[in-house]
């Protein structure tokens, strides 16, 4: 999991601990990589360490 542009799905009958594990490699990805792709979106990270995605127009989302 640590390519980051493997996408890490989130399912709505994951278990916590699934959810807790998944959400640490995305972070981690984050950090390392700059960005991350999650549920087939991809984010990016700021070197501040704020967190975006663009819209289908092209323009930064910030989360």
């Amino acid at each position: 999991m640590a390519d980051p542009e493997r996408n890490i799905q989130i399912g709505l009958w994951d278990k916590e601990n699934e959810l807790r594990e998944k959400a640490d490699i995305h972070k981690a990805r984050l950090i390392k990589y700059g960005y991350s792709t999650m549920n087939g979106e991809t984010f990016y990270m700021e070197s501040k360490g704020v967190v975006y995605r663009y819209n289908t127009e092209g323009k930064k989302i910030y989360i």
